[in-house]
């Protein structure tokens, strides 16, 4: 099955992403549109949270990340075949928490 393709008898089921006037704020202030505040701390990022984002953004999981959410929205179960070292156990799960934190 290519990727983005249902399985028969797949169910679809609604993702709700809920997000915080104040959350949302905080994300979207920046002079680069990068967040200033953590939203799920409502402390300010370090040096040290710009220092792995700009590793984290080097990862191939990084250019499939939209692809990922997709997916993950549209299907119950999504299988992940990727190379060692792109970020599969580490950064996926980390999409799903930024993307939907409540």
């Amino acid at each position: 099955m290519a990727a983005g393709e249902e399985a028969a008898g797949t169910v679809k089921r609604p993702a709700v992403v809920y997000e915080t006037s104040d959350a949302k704020k905080a994300r979207t202030e920046g002079d680069s549109g990068e967040p200033k505040i953590n939203p799920l701390t409502e402390r300010a990022y370090s040096d040290r949270y710009y220092e792995i984002l700009d590793k984290r953004q080097k990862l191939p999981a990084w250019e499939a990340r939209k692809e990922f959410l997709k997916l993950i929205k549209r299907n119950q179960t999504v299988v992940l075949v990727g190379e060692t070292g792109s970020g599969k156990t580490t950064q996926l799960p980390q999409f799903l928490l930024e993307a939907f934190a409540v």
